[in-house]
C-alpha cells in the first residue's frame, strides 16, 4: 500500500509492526513475517542512519523503536496508523497485534493490555475490524444517571 512511499513491501512491513508493537528486534520482525533475517537487519540500520529508528541493547539484543526526536515522528505515526485502516482484517490480526502473553521465561510478567497500538481500531470509523469487541463500552448505568 505505501510501498511507493517506503521503496520496499519489507519496509512498509517492519514500520507497521514496529509502529503497532511499539519496538522489536530484527530476529523477531523476520520471523514474523518470514524474511531473511539480513534483510531486515539491513532495512532496520538504513531507518537508524536516517533518524526515524533509534536502538538500544537490552542484554545482547538490539531493540528498534521510533526515534522521538525524529521531526516527522508524528506525521509519520498518522500516516501508518491509516494506512492500517486499509488493510485487510487477517493481516493485522495475523502480524500487528501486540503479543497478548508474554514469553515465558522465570520472571512474573506484568499484564498486558490493548491499550495503546492498536488504538486506530478502536477508533476505526467504519467499525470493521474484529479488534472493536474490546472498545470501552459507553453506556452508562441507571445508577449513574440519578445521582
Amino acid at each position: 500500500m505505501l510501498e511507493p512511499l517506503f521503496e520496499s513491501e519489507k519496509k512498509e512491513k517492519i514500520l507497521f509492526f514496529l509502529y503497532s508493537h511499539g519496538e522489536g528486534y530484527a530476529r523477531e520482525i523476520a520471523r514474523t513475517f518470514r524474511f531473511n533475517l539480513n534483510t531486515v537487519q539491513n532495512q532496520l540500520k538504513k531507518l537508524e542512519s536516517h533518524g526515524v529508528l533509534y536502538s538500544r541493547l537490552r542484554g545482547k539484543v538490539r531493540i528498534f523503536s521510533f526515534n522521538p526526536c525524529y521531526p516527522f515522528k508524528k506525521e509519520l505515526e498518522a500516516l501508518l496508523k491509516k494506512a492500517m485502516m486499509y488493510l485487510p482484517e487477517k493481516e493485522v490480526e495475523r502480524y500487528y497485534w501486540p503479543r497478548l502473553q508474554p514469553k515465558k521465561t522465570g520472571k512474573p510478567q506484568p499484564e498486558h493490555s490493548l491499550q495503546g497500538r492498536i488504538s486506530f481500531a478502536l477508533s476505526n470509523p467504519w467499525e470493521k475490524s474484529q479488534l472493536n469487541r474490546f472498545k470501552p463500552s459507553q453506556k452508562t448505568s441507571k445508577t449513574n444517571r440519578e445521582s
